[in-house]
């Protein structure tokens, strides 16, 4: 199925692509506040389009759209470039330079070469082929991110919109699950790179984009790292934690202490991260098919959450970032 760019306005109004995995696109909306989602057409789920959010202009969308597109496309074409050279090569390997030496040197030469560095340099083009396919599905489909990014900023919207301060005190951060993290070391918590860790893909605004925090969610559940962790162990349900003390500067100990216990991370954790959140809300989000795919946290400067409210933006949103899971 093609699939349509999304439209990055700042006042206006944003188009989902079509599904790439159902011909029409479905939300989930609890039935009776039970948080048991059931499916919805999109006319009734609200996800024919949203207003996106004043901090993200169409200007400022479409240039990080098109560096993302670019490096996307870049890798492609670089692949199928490989990927063409291979068999070329492997033409040469059969040419005999005796053949050519009286009629053709420059295929005489040509054969030559061949016979001393093509299955090098088949190997090589064989290995760049591999890298930038999964360079490529490691980074996933630079349209849906565009698109999850505009769904996270109307999420935070209507959850922070009414709220006093900076909107980048309050931030909606899409984790992926994945069980491979290439640097993924924590010898204290026993992570290792293959232990399955929570990894972040998509963010609200358009400040802390480059964040490197993830949380390990081992199959031990008891060692699942951060509220993240804990709502990925405790599938279809929520976890959330407020009143946090600011341990940002002059902390103390027992400030430490209390904010590593809350947020299920280490005290070491928090002296090296000082991070600012004072209150979050994290849900578990499904691929389409049901499959648990990553989690989704809300995060707040201020100590106290609307949970009413989140849940609320969640039963319209979480559908939503469903259908599009599987493009990240």
């Amino acid at each position: 199925m093609p699939f349509a760019l999304p439209r990055c306005t700042g006042a206006g109004a944003a188009t989902l692509p079509p599904s790439p995995w159902h011909n029409g696109l479905t939300a989930t909306r609890p039935a009776s506040g039970d948080g048991n989602p059931r499916a919805l057409d999109g006319t009734q789920a609200g996800i024919t389009g949203w207003s996106s959010s004043p901090q993200l202009l169409e200007g400022e969308c479409m240039k990080r759209l098109g560096h993302s597109t670019g490096l996307h496309r870049s890798l492609v074409v670089v692949r199928r470039g490989a990927a063409t050279i291979i068999p070329v090569l492997s033409a040469t390997i059969a040419m005999s330079p005796e053949r050519f030496e009286s009629t053709h040197p420059l295929l005489a030469d040509l054969a030559t070469w061949a016979d001393n560095w093509a299955w090098l340099a088949i190997l090589v083009c064989s290995c760049v082929v591999g890298g930038c396919a999964w360079v490529v599905r490691r980074l996933g489909d630079p349209r849906y991110h565009a698109t999850v990014v505009q769904v996270l900023n109307q999420f935070r919207d209507g959850v922070f919109g009414g709220v006093d301060g900076d909107s980048a005190h309050h931030r909606v951060t899409l984790f992926k699950h994945r069980r491979f993290r290439m640097l993924g070391f924590d010898i204290k918590a026993k992570g290792w790179p293959l232990s399955g860790w929570l990894i972040p893909v998509a963010r609200s605004g358009h400040t802390s984009q480059k964040t490197k925090v993830a949380f390990l969610v081992p199959d031990n559940t008891d060692r699942a790292q951060g509220v993240a962790g804990r709502a990925w162990a405790a599938l279809n349900q929520t976890a959330s934690v407020a009143n946090l003390p600011d341990v940002r500067s002059n902390a103390s100990p027992s400030d430490i202490r209390q904010y590593a216990q809350k947020t299920n991370v280490s005290e070491s954790w928090v002296e090296k991260k000082r991070p600012g959140t004072r209150s979050m809300m994290a849900f578990t989000i499904e691929a389409p098919v049901g499959i648990p795919w990553g989690v989704l946290v809300v995060d707040s400067r201020n100590p106290d959450l609307d949970l009413v409210q989140v849940k609320d933006q969640y039963r319209h949103h979480g559908g939503v970032l469903s259908q599009l899971a599987e493009g990240l």
